[in-house]
C-alpha cells in the first residue's frame, strides 16, 4: 500500500489530476484497485502488470 493523493501521482506521471483520476475510477470499476483514504492497494498486480506492459527484464 501507498500513501499518496491523487495529485502525488499527476506530478509523478506528468499527467493532470482530471486524468489520474479518470484512471483511477476506472481501475477501481475493474476491481484492479482499491482506493481508500490516500492508500492505494493493488488488488490484481498480475492484471496490471499485463495492462501496463510491464516488462521486469529491464530492471536486470
Amino acid at each position: 500500500m501507498c500513501p499518496f493523493t491523487q495529485a502525488d501521482f499527476a506530478d509523478a506521471c506528468g499527467l493532470s489530476v482530471v486524468h489520474i483520476n479518470r484512471t483511477i475510477q476506472e481501475l477501481r470499476r475493474r476491481g484492479l484497485i482499491d482506493w481508500q483514504s490516500q492508500t492505494l492497494e493493488l488488488l490484481q498486480r498480475a492484471e496490471l502488470e499485463l495492462i501496463g506492459e510491464f516488462n521486469e527484464e529491464y530492471l536486470h
